[in-house]
């Protein structure tokens, strides 16, 4: 006999349950508990006493020895206390007439007649009703403490097992099985499945000890049922029964690999809950729960349980997100503030203004001015933080940084913000959690519209403490590419969180004053603070030049005389302007002259940091210049922080090699690779240590940006052919990256050689610096090396790193991605890249390619499409690729672009000539997966298909039209788009359901309300 384990069981389920244990008793044993007069004199006993005394009349019958005598009375007595005042518990919540407690004290008594004139038996079954009694002891805590529904469900479940041991019990003694009783009958696969399944029950009754963390445990039960339902695919029915997973089933490429884990996480779970349990009885220093102390306990584990689910959301959340750490650049700022410095800030009355005041900051200075160590921006944070700290306010902090590619855009900052507010408050991680819901869980990323709803609606919270937002050099955000570039975008941002007025907001930006930011700024309302007009600014500096000058770790400034140390910290005091920067070329300059130079050393100052960087270029060596270029185009493009091996790597390598192709010379490597650098490119740059590791950066990010600008193409003499041009930078290290991995075959074993210290950086990032505009076209010849099936080159790449990796389960074309990808020819990963030239020169050289399965695209035309690489996708259609190819689910390429809101795929397919109305196996065209998309922006594909000829009442095997797709997710500009588009608006699916009870059935969605009332009102018209 099995039972379903109820996990939101219902009355009525209890009943159902209960009424098929007793059906399957009496077809086992003949008897009927229901009319069985045991069951009647059981009706008339109203306490554990009487019940004990009837059944204590069976077992006088019993031909038994004293031990089992003894051992028999010893389980009565306890067993009928525990189930009667578990019948008494549940009796009102399941609301059963004849409820199971009376039934197993009649099946116990039916055994007990059964067994009196079998004497062999007798032993064996006070055995088997002591194992019953150690189970049911275990309820006993539910006599003081209710359960919820779930758990009585539990114990319901578990007395109904009981039941069915009984009955197998009492069927095998009837038929005089009594031999061995208790080795035999337990040994019986009926009555061993019996017991573990009780023993089951059991121990996850034990192991929860609460409701709420049965919760959980139902909660994933449920979720690994419907994971393998969805393996198996019989699970057509979800599509009628939650619409929105209809087109979601592309996360079917990850099921596999939960499947095979979920076991693994619902043991998690269980183990989490028990230790959570016992670290509570810990707690409270119990080692045996009364009534009282059970109270106690389950509370503070349902509490505690909540946090652990609270906190596993926020992981969810983090992950989906993938915002960078801003931490880490706070802590280097902690580490480099100079103790004494800004005070006159915080002291001043703007400050405080602000921080009591909800208004917009904006400090800034002349570049050079905003020196990290002195003007305290970390300083804020920390006076911040201690408000936070005190439960009094919340607050969201950003650094902008030029030497980190993952912290110099609007999209790096806005999930730094909201992971970091949602982090300490409940309603925020609420709201964040909706967000994620309405994308699938995760499955889709959000769009910078719903990016900046959400942290609005944050924003907009009643009754919240003062909310902080601090945002360090806004000028070291990227502002050379796409409209609105991404610092368009910030300042766009900070404007529309000012016009919100919300009462408790309080915003701070520090940068330089640039154009573009100035012009925002300076029409808000706000309070401003520019760094090289104060006073204090100036002191600051006085005292910084001072405290080098006199410092013990100069040991020619030593010499000095203190007339010469006080006109040193005079002149650089007065000539600053507020410039820290100015003030620490000048110092280095400075430290190395002797006491007779040092007036002559002051009289020739450059003026500005652009005439101090001229200065420092034209001093470079002349045998030097060479080598001090290339270290400045690398660190202008790295796509990382470049340790210093890696960067002293690039002065070994040939680029002038007579084969037109760069070569590493191992022979030209430096024994001190620091000085190798430090020699070449003197104070422009810095090695500092991060991590384990040591990294170079630019010693400033004016640096950089004098390096980048047009005033250097216009500087005197050797100076201007400094001038760093992105895409000569981007090839300099392209060709050195190929250098490196067209040498390391002979000695790769899945491991970065040793002996080759800049090939893992190489393997990672040399596509992103080929396919930087027209790079790949000089860098022909070498690819064709490297991509050459008949060499080793490419698997040795393809060993240190592989760039085609699993795409998530957001990605456009995700259904077309194997579980386990097979090995893909180089023609594919020329495809992935786009590199059109040598994806034509391998066309030709390998034309059996072109539709090859492999990789995680599965062919060379997906993975180019899935890059946004058109000219290499038309080239490959024009040699034969085929763009009708379907993935999971019969899917086309046109729906998967379709569900993704993938534009200018979705253009290019339908000049393709794909089938606009093909359909997937569930009947979904690709309007039907269009139809799924919730942001407003979504609807210029849904409008192109529409264009197109896409049927917008098309219909799915579950009778579903694209409009109650749209009514199920919640975007509004959708639905209205397919009804101007002649949508049905009374269609009904095959459950009879029209597109405004689908919208009625969805009450977690964000937009429903207002879909509802349009769609009411659309129907009344």
């Amino acid at each position: 006999m099995s039972y379903t384990h109820p996990t939101a069981t219902s009355s009525s389920n209890f009943q159902q349950i209960f009424d098929n244990a007793l059906k399957e008793y009496q077809r086992r044993t003949k008897k009927d508990l229901l009319t069985h007069p045991l069951a009647t004199q059981l009706q008339a006993c109203d306490s554990p006493s009487s019940i004990l005394v009837l059944l204590q009349q069976q077992v006088q019958g019993l031909d038994r020895s004293q031990s089992s005598n003894e051992r028999l009375t010893k389980w009565l007595d306890p067993t009928v206390n525990v189930l009667h005042a578990l019948s008494d518990t549940l009796g009102e919540g399941v609301g059963l007439v004849f409820s199971p407690a009376k039934a197993i004290f009649t099946g116990v008594g039916v055994l007990l007649l059964a067994a009196k004139d079998v004497r062999a038996g007798q032993e064996a079954l006070v055995d088997i009703l002591e194992r019953i009694e150690t189970f049911l002891r275990r309820l006993e805590i539910y006599t003081s403490v209710p359960p919820n529904e779930e758990m009585a469900g539990t114990i319901t479940t578990i007395m109904v097992e009981v039941l069915s041991i009984l009955a197998i019990a009492t069927k095998e003694i009837g038929q005089g099985r009594t031999k061995k009783y208790l080795k035999k009958l337990v040994g019986k696969t009926e009555i061993e499945d019996a017991l573990k399944r009780l023993d089951k029950l059991t121990q996850e009754e034990g192991r929860m000890a609460t409701a709420q963390v049965l919760k959980v445990t139902h909660s994933v039960d449920d979720r690994v049922r419907g994971v393998a339902d969805r393996v198996l695919g019989v699970d057509n029915r979800v599509a009628g029964v939650d619409n929105r997973v209809a087109i979601v089933d592309d996360r079917v490429a990850s099921v596999d690999d939960r499947v095979k884990s979920v076991d693994d996480k619902v043991a998690e779970v269980i183990d989490g809950a028990q230790y959570i349990f016992n670290q509570s009885l810990k707690k409270f220093n119990i080692t045996r729960l009364d009534g009282r102390q059970a109270r106690v306990v389950f509370q503070q584990t349902a509490t505690d349980v909540d946090q652990v689910k609270r906190n596993q959301l926020r992981q969810d959340l983090r992950r989906w997100l993938s915002p960078p750490d801003p931490s880490t650049n706070h802590n280097i700022a902690c580490d480099i503030h100079h103790k004494g410095t800004a005070t006159w800030f915080f002291q001043g009355s703007i400050y405080n203004e602000w921080k009591s005041t909800p208004s917009l900051l904006w400090i800034h200075g002349k570049p050079g001015a905003r020196a990290r160590a002195f003007y305290g921006f970390s300083t804020i944070i920390e006076d911040i933080q201690v408000m936070c700290d005190a439960g009094q306010a919340s607050m969201g902090y950003f650094y902008f940084d030029f030497r980190d590619i993952s912290k110099q855009h609007w999209r790096d900052l806005i999930p730094s913000l909201l992971t970091q507010l949602s982090a300490r408050s409940a309603p925020r991680c609420d709201i964040l959690s909706r967000f994620y819901s309405d994308h699938d869980d995760g499955a889709r990323q959000p769009s910078d519209e719903t990016l900046t709803r959400c942290l609005k609606e944050m924003l907009t919270l009643p009754d919240q403490h003062p909310v902080y937002l601090i945002i360090d050099a806004l000028d070291e955000c990227s502002n050379t590419s796409g409209i609105p570039s991404p610092r368009d975008k910030v300042l766009r941002l900070v404007k529309e969180l000012v016009d919100l007025h919300v009462p408790n907001l309080h915003i701070c930006v520090t940068s330089r004053p640039e154009v573009d930011i100035r012009d925002v700024f300076e029409r808000l309302t706000l309070r401003q603070v520019s760094l090289h007009d104060q006073s204090g600014q100036r002191e600051d500096i006085e005292a910084y030049v001072r405290s080098v000058v006199y410092s013990d770790l100069e040991p020619i400034m030593r010499r000095w005389r203190k007339e010469e140390k006080e006109l040193v910290i005079e002149t650089l005091s007065d000539r600053a302007d507020g410039m820290f920067r100015w003030i620490f070329c000048q110092l280095e300059a400075l430290r190395h002259c002797l006491p007779p130079s040092v007036r002559r050393t002051l009289r020739e100052l450059p003026e500005t940091l652009d005439e101090t960087y001229e200065r420092i270029l034209k001093e470079i060596k002349k045998p030097n210049r060479g080598h001090a270029r290339r270290v400045l185009q690398c660190l202008v493009v790295a796509i990382r922080p470049l340790r210093v091996a890696e960067l002293a790597e690039v002065l070994a390598v040939d680029f002038d090699d007579d084969k037109g192709v760069a070569k590493l010379k191992p022979d030209w490597r430096w024994e001190d690779q620091e000085q190798a650098l430090l020699i070449a490119c003197s104070s422009l740059i810095s090695i500092v240590e991060a991590g384990n590791s040591r990294v170079v950066q630019f010693s400033h990010f004016s640096v950089k940006e004098y390096l980048t600008s047009s005033r250097l193409t216009a500087a005197s003499g050797e100076a201007s052919n400094y001038y760093i041009d992105l895409k000569p930078a981007h090839t300099t290290l392209a060709q050195a990256c190929l250098g490196v991995l067209l040498q390391t075959h002979d000695d790769v074993d899945g491991h970065t050689p040793s002996d080759h210290p800049l090939a893992q950086y190489a393997a990672r990032h040399w596509t992103t610096h080929t396919q930087f505009e027209d790079v790949s076209s000089r860098l022909q010849k070498g690819m064709e090396y490297l991509f050459d099936p008949d060499k080793p080159h490419f698997e040795a790449w393809r060993t240190l790193y592989d760039i085609d990796t699993k795409p998530y389960s957001g990605n456009s074309f995700s259904l077309f991605a194997p579980f386990d990808k097979s090995p893909a020819a180089p023609l594919y990963y020329a495809a992935l890249c786009g590199f059109y030239d040598l994806v034509g020169h391998l066309i030709i050289k390998s034309p059996q390619d072109v539709n090859a399965n492999g990789g995680f695209n599965i062919r060379p035309l997906v993975a180019a499409l899935a890059g946004k690489h058109f000219q290499t996708a038309e080239l490959l259609c024009h040699n034969g690729a085929d763009p009708h190819i379907r993935g999971r689910h019969l899917a086309t390429l046109l729906h998967c672009a379709s569900r993704f809101s993938n534009l200018k795929v979705v253009q290019k397919l339908i000049e393709y000539d794909a089938d606009i109305g093909a359909e997937d196996d569930r009947g979904y065209t690709p309007l039907h997966y269009a139809s799924f998309n919730v942001a407003p922006e979504d609807c210029t594909v849904l409008r192109l298909l529409l264009e197109n000829g896409a049927d917008v009442n098309a219909r799915t095997k579950t009778r579903d039209t694209p409009l109650h797709f749209a009514s199920s997710q919640g975007c509004l500009e959708v639905v209205r788009l397919l009804l101007e588009y002649g949508a049905d608006i009374k269609a009904e699916d095959n459950r009879s359901r029209t597109v405004l009870r689908v919208a009625e059935d969805r009450p977690s969605r964000t937009g429903r309300e207002e879909i509802i009332e349009f769609l009411r009102e659309y129907k009344a018209k």
